[in-house]
């Protein structure tokens, strides 16, 4: 699914255009670039959280690791809604990717 093809569904879906849509999700997207390098937790209520997490280099002792030296890799954590946790245990369909 792409920007495009999502903004074309939720524009008929509602009364924004599709240009209304994909400004908002490129505008969230830079919000959500902003407060997860600021280490904050973005909870969207129908979507679920994002957060930032990383991994480090192992050491012995704890004053050996130097940030941001010790970082090896940085992520974004996602927690679904719990609507959406109890949809996906349910199951649904898998249907091959086009």
């Amino acid at each position: 699914m792409t920007s495009e093809k999502l903004s074309e569904l939720i524009s008929s879906e509602s009364s924004l255009t599709k240009t209304d849509v994909i400004a908002v999700l490129h505008f969230l997207g830079k919000k959500m670039q902003l407060y997860l390098e600021q280490v904050k937790v973005i909870d969207l209520d129908y979507i679920g959280k994002f957060k930032m997490g990383f991994q480090c280099k192992g050491a012995e002792d704890p004053s050996q690791l130097k940030s941001p030296q010790s970082i090896k890799k940085f992520q974004i954590n996602y927690q679904p809604t719990a609507k959406i946790k109890n949809r996906l245990k349910k199951g649904i369909p898998v249907l091959k990717e086009t």
